[in-house]
């Protein structure tokens, strides 16, 4: 590295701090993790559930990104991913980042076969605090989301587009936790399928639910448990009146006429007459 190149580094990094609002203490490092999936998962029964082969990744970009629009690229790194790192895990370090300033972490991950296209992407958010190295887990597992490159990242529901849900949109960086799946995503709630997969569930947390409470939902339901401190995503609503119990609740698309649903489902009320609305058999 010649002398103007560390200069110019320096000068980016002094940058940053003014852009950022970083107090200027010292800098960190971020860790990607990558975690092959045959490492923690029996690959036939995983294969079995998904039809997606968990040992097609070749490739993935790591990068950081400013978590505040227009969300630059400041540092990145591209690796081969090792067919069988040593214990399982392979790392990633990109450093040299301003303390005390809040960060989007993402990768994308590509094919083996055909490089350019992306096999799984995933984004998170978080705080990087004074000098410390914070740790992003990859699990080279999961297929590819609706926006397959991520590119469509959100930390507020006013970021998404209607029709979708920005999935980090209840998390709170300065409460010390990271703002997994910090991007928008489909709205699944109430939508048809067949079994977990169908809801995207490793991304949206949602599951198949055929019935519940002696409701039977043709066509399958994705859905949720909700209550407490369980809530439900942007654009669906907690309810048990509909199913008969009132231990057992459950999130629903909401609408506001039965021309909002699928068929075999009506606009209901969710809990008495004047409350919200949602898409129940």
């Amino acid at each position: 590295m010649t002398p103007g190149s560390m200069k110019m580094g320096a000068l980016v990094l002094f940058s940053l701090a003014l852009v950022l609002g970083c107090q200027g203490g010292p800098t960190g490092e971020v860790g990607f993790v990558l975690v092959r999936a045959e490492n923690i998962y029996n690959t036939n029964e995983l294969r079995d559930e998904r039809p997606i082969d968990v040992d097609i990744v070749g490739r993935v970009t790591c990068q950081v990104l400013s978590a505040e629009p227009p969300r630059d690229v400041l540092a990145e790194r591209s690796v081969d991913v090792e067919p069988s790192p040593s214990g399982g895990f392979q790392e990633v370090v990109l450093p040299h980042l301003p303390s005390d300033c809040d960060y989007l972490a993402r990768f994308v991950a590509f094919r083996k076969d055909a490089p350019e296209v992306v096999h799984q992407c995933g984004v998170s958010a978080f705080r990087l605090r004074g000098g410390e190295k914070h740790w992003v887990t990859i699990q080279i597992l999961y297929p590819p989301a609706m926006d397959p490159k991520c590119e469509v990242l959100c930390l507020a529901q006013t970021e998404c587009a209607a029709g979708s849900i920005c999935l980090a949109a209840s998390c709170d960086l300065s409460a010390g936790s990271d703002c997994q799946k910090a991007h928008c995503y489909p709205q699944l709630v109430g939508s048809s399928c067949a079994a977990n997969p169908d809801c995207a569930s490793a991304v949206t947390g949602l599951s198949c639910i055929a019935s519940m409470g002696g409701v039977s939902f043709p066509g399958g339901y994705c859905s949720k448990s909700c209550g407490g401190a369980s809530t439900c995503p942007a654009g669906s609503a907690c309810t048990g009146y509909m199913i008969g119990t009132s231990s057992t609740r459950m999130c629903a698309v909401a609408c506001e006429s039965d021309s909002d649903c699928r068929g075999g489902y009506t606009c209901q009320p969710l809990e008495q007459a004047e409350s919200p609305r949602g898409c129940m058999p």
